[in-house]
């Protein structure tokens, strides 16, 4: 069964051709995706044609330019007036700016895990409220009790210690 595109020309010029003619198959719009996402987005476009799946998919796309632009595919099914599913509809959005955003969140919270769990000294962070949100794992000699009893303070006993290394604690 062939698969019948209908698009705006803001998406053409997301993905960087002249024309919807361009990317009007299946064959032709999987020229364009990203090799490592081709395998995934080849099967969603087969369970969108033979069953009207609804759903959301992310993936990339190399526009012919070489630059490579993350998509937001979301599709839902248009019912006709009996109730069942006639053809799907949907929308792509251009995520490129927030997957380039999420990557760089990833990285710095990775320096931040690797700084914690590396430091020579007893590292916390607390927030405005003064509770502990990150601890490293030697915050633990740091605030060890001397005898009997526990002595810490109680912001302290409330994070657990001992037990992550660089990791977030829920607020108590």
């Amino acid at each position: 069964m062939a698969r019948e595109y209908v698009f705006g020309e803001e998406y053409t010029e997301i993905i960087g051709v002249g024309s919807a003619q361009d990317i009007q198959t299946d064959d032709q719009y999987l020229c364009f995706v990203h090799e490592a996402d081709r395998d995934r987005v080849a099967a969603s476009l087969v369970r969108q044609r033979d069953h009207l799946e609804p759903g959301i998919l992310e993936y990339r796309v190399r526009r012919p330019d070489g630059r490579v632009v993350w998509l937001r595919d979301s599709c839902e099914q248009e019912l006709d007036a009996a109730g069942m599913a006639a053809r799907l509809v949907g929308t792509v959005q251009d995520v490129t700016d927030q997957k380039t955003a999420e990557q760089a969140l990833r990285e710095s919270e990775e320096r931040m895990r690797s700084f914690m769990d590396n430091a020579p000294v007893a590292v916390a962070i607390k927030d405005l409220d003064r509770r502990f949100v990150l601890l490293n794992n030697r915050i633990e000699l740091a605030f060890r009790p001397a005898g009997p009893g526990d002595h810490r303070p109680a912001n302290v006993r409330a994070v657990r210690i001992g037990r992550g290394h660089g990791r977030r604690h829920p607020r108590a």
